[in-house]
């Protein structure tokens, strides 16, 4: 009798267990729900954003939410802090908005951009986190850009300027429109800070503009270093085939600060070769007078840009190679700078490559040497391929001047 209890009690068990698995998740999916726990940080936050009346409370929730380092999705969470953005308190609508930069799901960026653009266009309170958040978010639409250029033509407050340039640098289209505004910006400022910011978009963002590259020509020569500086690395990056480039660098490599010079140097040797007796004259200077390995290896590479082939410039190269205590880096740029600038006849340039592949020199002066010494031995030969041809011409035009004469003579 028991076992025949225990064998019917087994057999019952068996037909309602799948049933109450069933019920079981049947309970657990009513159970869930879309978003964050209702206990979660953030929905209490929210919530005591919409219905507390105490102020400390709010602007903690406020501040809480502004520093939240994951993105806000939770729609009821990103409501309250959409309407807290207008808050009567200016502290606590400046943090909300603040934390605008990092909500919203993809689905709605389009309609938390107007937010921050209503917000930037109507509050003037809002406006320098406005364009903060649009930075964390990277937003780089046109409705933005826009709204920022305008911002320009109306002639903002320093700091606010500051910011917009920041914004520039970083996500500025590029457009005609924007850099004439920014280069008539920089030429009636007055401030430095904001004049070094305005280069530094101009630097990073333009297109090689004619007006962008004249003003870098212009600002490259300024007395303040770092505009100085900013304003030849868009002189490097954006002027290349324009010939304002050259005069500006004539004027900079006399600077004796070695940024100045480094910047200079880059360049320089950005640049399409052209033989400048100046430039030249003063990259000698430096060669000699600099004990920087880099300022000197620039240098001597800048020589075959601007080397103008004379006997100052390759005597320079001379030593260099020839002195052992000089770093290996800075010689082997003046050995393959040599290739391209001795002259033809130069019995010293052939010496001194030949002697430096049979030295003991490192492996990678000895490369250099031998390439130098091709590139010189392949220059003379095609210098030579090319005097035959210059000789027979004038003698078949010597010919011809002769039978000239003897038709006019019979006839």
């Amino acid at each position: 009798m028991n076992k025949l209890f225990a064998t019917l009690l087994v057999i019952v068990m068996c037909f309602l267990a799948p049933a109450d698995a069933e019920a079981r998740k049947a309970s657990k999916k009513k159970r869930r729900h879309a978003g964050p726990p209702p206990t979660h940080p953030m929905v209490l936050w929210a919530r005591t954003l919409n219905e507390s009346t105490d102020r400390a409370q709010r602007r903690v929730a406020a501040y809480k939410l502004s520093q939240y380092s994951v993105n806000i999705v939770s729609s009821q969470v990103v409501d309250a802090i959409v309407k807290c953005s207008e808050d009567p308190d200016v502290e606590i609508k400046v943090l909300c908005t603040k934390a605008l930069a990092h909500s919203g799901s993809n689905a709605n960026q389009e309609a938390i951009r107007k937010v921050l653009l209503e917000r930037y266009k109507k509050d003037p309170a809002l406006k320098d986190t406005v364009v903060r958040a649009f930075i964390v978010r990277k937003d780089t639409s046109p409705a933005v850009q826009d709204a920022f250029v305008d911002e320009l033509k109306k002639d903002p407050s320093l700091d606010h300027r500051l910011i917009l340039m920041s914004y520039f640098e970083q996500f500025g289209v590029g457009s005609n429109s924007l850099m004439d505004k920014l280069v008539d910006q920089f030429q009636k400022d007055d401030n430095i800070r904001s004049r070094r910011a305005i280069a530094k978009v101009l630097a990073a963002r333009a297109q090689g503009q004619d007006s962008v590259v004249g003003l870098f020509a212009s600002c490259a020569e300024s007395k303040d270093t770092p505009l100085a500086l900013t304003c030849l690395d868009g002189l490097k990056n954006q002027g290349k085939k324009d010939g304002r480039v050259w005069g500006a660098v004539e004027k900079a490599i006399q600077s004796s600060d070695p940024d100045m010079m480094l910047a200079t140097l880059d360049v320089i040797n950005a640049l399409p070769e052209n033989p400048n007796p100046n430039i030249a004259s003063r990259l000698v200077e430096i060669l000699k007078d600099t004990d920087d390995p880099d300022i000197q290896e620039k240098a001597a590479l800048a020589l075959g840009v601007a080397g103008d082939h004379s006997e100052t410039v390759v005597s320079a190269l001379l030593k260099t190679i020839d002195d052992k205590e000089t770093d290996d880096s800075v010689r082997v740029a003046s050995v393959l700078v040599l290739g391209r600038q001795a002259a033809l006849v130069s019995e010293k340039s052939t010496e001194m490559l030949e002697k430096c592949v049979k030295e003991n020199n490192s492996q990678s002066l000895k490369t250099a040497c031998q390439l130098a010494h091709s590139e010189l031995t392949q220059r003379k030969k095609s210098a030579s391929d090319k005097k035959p041809a210059a000789v027979e011409e004038p003698a078949k035009n010597e010919a011809k001047e002769t039978t000239e004469p003897a038709k006019s003579v019979t006839n």
